[in-house]
């Protein structure tokens, strides 16, 4: 939430899909990483000896959010209507966003 402000004032500032694909996705992983690391700490001091599974949750957690941006495709992107009927898998998606942003011109 404390990057919220510099995400708005970026939108504001640019047009470049691609460029407001790149911060978003940067400040995901920031946030990824520390809440998985809060999530990893407070299991090693509540007694747990294997992590293995929250690894495997966290990246699967990692994948469904990734497919989420093709999903909700006008957060980053264009689309008629919110949950567009069609469906890519997310790479296909940001590829194509950029193709079609003036940046990617």
């Amino acid at each position: 939430m404390a990057l919220a402000p510099v995400v708005w004032l970026f939108t504001q500032a640019t047009a470049s899909v691609g460029f407001m694909g790149v911060l978003a996705l940067a400040f995901w992983l920031v946030a990824i990483g520390f809440a998985l690391r809060l999530i990893l700490r407070g299991a090693r001091l509540s007694g747990a000896t294997s992590t293995g599974l929250l690894v495997t949750w966290a990246l699967i957690f990692g994948a469904v959010t990734l497919q989420m941006s093709t999903t909700l495709r006008p957060i980053l992107g264009t689309a008629d209507r919110l949950l567009p009927g069609e469906r890519r898998f997310f790479l296909e998606q940001w590829a194509r966003s950029l193709g079609d942003s003036p940046a990617g011109r």
